[in-house]
């Protein structure tokens, strides 16, 4: 996940965030929504539809992206 934030007179900032694991042939899961029933994360054993939305917000691309943004605007202050 690729997050931008363009303020006035101050430089663009670019984060990502990155969550890997595997893909299933099969879906499992009724949480969620397009890849989740498909997508295994790394170290776990259930897909992101088998998850609770606590666990998945923890460590999703899009939630690792914005505490990257989070960081970094913290540091400007």
């Amino acid at each position: 996940s690729a997050v931008a934030l363009a303020r006035p007179d101050r430089p663009v900032l670019i984060v990502t965030g990155v969550c890997k694991g595997q893909v299933t042939q099969e879906p499992h899961g009724d949480n969620g929504f397009g890849y989740d029933p498909f997508f295994v994360p790394e170290g776990m054993t259930r897909t992101f539809a088998e998850l609770s939305p606590d666990i998945k917000n923890a460590i999703s691309h899009r939630s690792r992206a914005l505490a990257q943004l989070r960081r970094q605007l913290e540091e400007e202050q």
